[in-house]
């Protein structure tokens, strides 16, 4: 599970208000989901559940498009800086924002194509299983082929 929520659960959309150590207090609005419209200036995503949001992109904003590495031993870093321009409709993408007002401006923009992101959860399912084998009295292998330690499973 995310920051938000319980185990097992990922959050789709929410805003969170957070206070910074000198005192200021903002809102931060996140949501995963679809892009359903991109541009220089703004994205738009649709969580599953049906809610959409847009943000507004400025110079500000770091985008990130890609697998997102977990930094596991072996693992290369494939999340990439990128630009808005490599984000496109019918990505999946993660989007935190900061509101203010009405509006709500992207701090960062993380983009995956659809298949990209069907690997990401596939990855994410291998790894929750991994962690409850390793917490349980169970021993399994895991479907990358090699065990925690990065050592290769006899085929």
């Amino acid at each position: 599970g995310g920051m938000l929520g319980a185990p097992g659960t990922e959050p789709l959309h929410g805003e969170i208000v957070v206070q910074a150590e000198d005192g200021t207090v903002s809102t931060v609005r996140m949501i995963r989901g679809t892009v359903t419209a991109v541009s220089s200036t703004s994205i738009t995503v649709k969580a599953e559940d049906g809610y959409s949001t847009t943000f507004a992109v400025d110079a500000s904003t770091t985008v990130h498009s890609g697998l997102r590495p977990h930094g596991k031993p072996g693992d290369a870093a494939v999340d990439t800086a990128g630009s808005i321009s490599d984000v496109a409709v019918g990505d999946v993408a993660d989007v935190h924002g900061t509101v203010s007002g009405s509006s709500a401006t992207a701090t960062r923009v993380h983009s995956m194509t659809a298949a990209e992101a069907e690997q990401a959860e596939a990855d994410r399912l291998a790894h929750e299983q991994e962690h409850a084998d390793r917490s349980g009295s169970a021993t399994g292998s895991t479907s990358s082929g090699s065990d925690v330690s990065g050592t290769t499973l006899a085929g």
